[in-house]
Order: C-alpha cells, then sequence, then structure tokens
C-alpha cells in the first residue's frame, strides 16, 4: 500500500520527484532531507514486524497532540482528555526534544532533472530562511515581502520575466512557511518554453532579487500585499 501511495504521490508526478532531490540536497543535517514516505529501496525491505515496532514506538500518548475544535474551556477538554486518553499507559520516559540545526550554508549546490514526460521546463530555486510564528509582525512583514516579490501576476518577478513573448509561465515566490525554531525554505520558480531561456532566468532572477533588496517596495504595496 505505501509503494503504491508513493508512485501515485512521487514517482508518477516528475516534479514531486525533482522536490525530493532539491530537499535531500539542500537539508545537510535536518531530517528534512528524508522524504516525508521515505525511500523505495528501504520501503521495499518492511515488512509487518517492521511496522508493528513503529506502532510501538511513536503511536503513545507522550508523541501524541490533541486538537480541540469545539468551543468548550480549557478545563472541559482537560478533563476530556484526562479522562478519555489519561488510561493509555505511556510506553517510554518523556525526552526532550531537541530539533537539529542546519550548519551554515556556504556552497550552492544545483541539481538538474530529466525526464521524458517532461513537456515544458523549469526552474526552481530555494533558500533556507529562519522561520517563526514569534514575532508575530517579523513573520507578516516576511510574508507580505514575499508576496510583493512572487506572489501573484503583478509581482516583482512575475512582471520582469513574463511579460514578453518567451514566457509561458508565471514566475513565483511562495510565502515563507513558520515552523518555530527551524530552517524552512523559500523559493522562486520559473517555466519557459525552452531550456535555453531557462538558463537566461536564474540571473534575471538574481537582477529582481538584488534590486527588491536595494530600493524595496513602496509604502503603499508593504500595506497592502494583494495590490503588489
Amino acid at each position: 500500500m505505501i509503494l503504491e501511495e508513493r508512485n501515485m504521490r512521487v514517482d508518477n508526478e516528475p516534479s514531486a520527484r525533482l522536490s525530493e532531490q532539491m530537499g535531500a540536497m539542500q537539508y545537510l543535517n535536518h531530517p528534512y532531507h528524508h522524504p516525508t514516505i521515505g525511500w523505495r529501496h528501504e520501503m521495499e525491505t518492511l515488512d509487518r514486524t517492521d511496522a508493528l515496532d513503529s506502532l510501538v514506538a511513536f503511536y503513545a500518548p507522550e508523541n501524541a497532540v490533541l486538537v480541540c475544535g469545539a468551543t468548550s474551556s480549557r478545563m472541559t477538554w482537560k478533563a476530556f482528555a484526562e479522562k478519555t486518553y489519561g488510561k493509555i499507559p505511556r510506553h517510554a520516559p518523556s525526552v526532550e526534544r531537541k530539533r537539529p540545526q542546519e550548519p551554515p550554508q556556504i556552497a550552492e549546490r544545483r541539481v538538474t532533472f530529466a525526464d521524458p514526460r517532461v513537456t515544458q521546463p523549469s526552474l526552481q530555486r530555494t533558500y533556507l530562511v529562519p522561520s517563526s510564528p514569534r514575532p508575530k509582525a517579523t513573520t507578516l512583514r516576511a510574508r507580505r515581502a514575499a508576496h510583493i516579490l512572487g506572489g501573484g501576476s503583478n509581482s516583482w518577478l512575475n512582471r520582469a520575466h513574463c511579460h514578453g513573448a518567451s514566457a509561458s509561465r508565471p514566475v513565483s515566490a511562495p510565502p515563507v512557511p513558520g515552523d518555530f525554531n527551524s530552517m524552512s525554505p523559500a523559493s522562486a520558480s520559473t517555466a519557459r518554453r525552452q531550456r535555453r531561456v531557462a538558463r537566461k532566468a536564474r540571473g534575471g532572477i538574481d537582477t529582481v532579487i538584488a534590486t527588491f533588496l536595494e530600493k524595496g517596495p513602496t509604502t503603499r504595496r508593504s500595506s497592502a500585499p494583494r495590490a503588489a
């Protein structure tokens, strides 16, 4: 079943296979360099015993999070959780969670992936950036900047690269994801009709980002990112 899921979500989708390779290359120390579903060559060796061992090790109260979606008070939910889930014994003593930290990124890394099913070459560039939901003001500014840079048809990247005859798809820079105390990828991507044009896009992205950092958006656009 897990192999079929991997076939459907990864192996049969060239863009997913490229993203998998980029993640493995980008994260040097953090477990994010492992695919969420796992590598095929390892999945093929798993058996029933491995599944049961994983169940015992990780599906335990000390490794669970209860999400409450109703409007009841915190004390009501606490009493419910203790009554319902408190009877389940722990599997092991609680341990302090320590998130692996990425070393300084000192070298550019590049991966090229080719697949006969791809009809339109694309270029994707990602950066590791500190991300945190706190303080909220800092996160909001980062998301606004990402949106203005590449979050829509009128963004800086899109206006610079997609108003010519050679452009075929928008250029985008997705908002910075929020994950406390970790490094998350921020990316800029573009797709063009010809490989040589995609190669030229690398320099174009550099130029737009450098101009954005030097001059920045106007105050009006900073306060209204949807109109950027």
